[in-house]
């Protein structure tokens, strides 16, 4: 996936990561550009869509079959604050419903919604890209994304993506109509490219190996490159060989559960009855007791 000016101005480069999504825009490669917040830290947008009935009872929308009203659902941010509350559908890590046609259905009282699981990530792309549009027509007038000509694009996927499931996510963000080439490349090699690119003496002489790791919210990728830089003209050029590449479907998300899971096992030893009331591993029979103990432990 080449850069430069004879493959147009600008270009996007999407993370749509389990528990958080970030997006980045450049020029000819450089001025690398990531969306900030009020505190002028790098924007990571929630990977989170929640499913609910946050319109008012009189503007109830009308539900037909895949199609998403904005009234039904909260995305990225706003979605925090309702994630997991009785009376909505919460999603995360929902990449890895792409590939799968089985509907996704919910239940409303003014109608029933079914969907693909790629609407998913349609939904959590096109939020991230609207934001960042909106943030670089603010503050960085000199990447014009979408006006004069259009941007091409690259995502980043884990190893454990099939075949199936990168031209899942491919057609996602080239349905956004914003771009005029959507190519994939996994996490891991993007990070190697990043480390390639800031790298200014490199001895022509030798081959050299590079192991890339990289754990995320729900899967876990290492990748092993042989790269050996060559001098062409007087222009500095490398040729890469992917070694081998592997991919787990567990990551950052399943080691904190087990954790918790270790923590309320040791809590529940040393504190017995008075600790249950908090234990999230327990189920909830008898809510009368349960607010008993929760007064006595306060």
């Amino acid at each position: 996936f080449f850069v430069g000016t004879e493959l147009g101005a600008s270009w996007v480069g999407f993370d749509p990561g389990t528990s958080g999504s970030c997006i980045a825009a450049g020029i000819h490669g450089d001025s690398i550009i990531v969306e900030q917040d009020q505190d002028h830290q790098d924007r990571i947008t929630p990977s989170l869509v929640v499913f609910g009935s946050f319109w008012e009872k009189s503007k109830a929308p009308k539900l037909s079959p895949n199609t998403i009203p904005e009234s039904c659902c909260l995305i990225g941010t706003r979605a925090q604050a309702d994630f997991g509350l009785p009376g909505t559908a919460s999603f995360q890590s929902f990449k890895r419903f792409l590939g799968y046609r089985e509907p996704i259905k919910l239940s409303f009282d003014h109608g029933d919604l079914a969907f693909e699981g790629k609407d998913l990530s349609r939904l959590l792309v096109r939020h991230v890209y609207e934001a960042f549009e909106k943030f670089l027509n603010d503050r960085h007038s000199e990447i014009a994304l979408g006006k004069n000509e259009q941007a091409r694009c690259v995502v980043a996927i884990p190893n454990t993506f099939t075949l199936t499931q990168a031209q899942a996510m491919r057609e996602v963000v080239a349905d956004l109509g914003k771009f005029s080439e959507v190519r994939c490349l996994t996490e891991a090699e993007a990070v190697f490219f990043y480390h390639l690119s800031r790298l200014h003496e490199v001895p022509t002489d030798r081959p050299r190996t590079v192991l890339v790791f990289d754990m995320g919210g729900s899967t876990m990728n290492a990748t092993i490159l042989r790269f050996k830089a060559l001098d062409l003209e007087g222009q500095r050029r490398y040729k890469v060989e992917i070694l081998g590449r592997m991919g787990y479907g567990i990551g950052g998300d399943a080691i904190d559960y087990y954790l918790v899971r270790a923590l309320c096992r040791s809590l529940r030893a040393d504190l017995g009855e008075t600790f249950r009331a908090f234990d999230p591993f327990v189920k909830r029979r008898d809510s009368r007791k349960h607010a008993e103990l929760k007064q006595r432990w306060n």
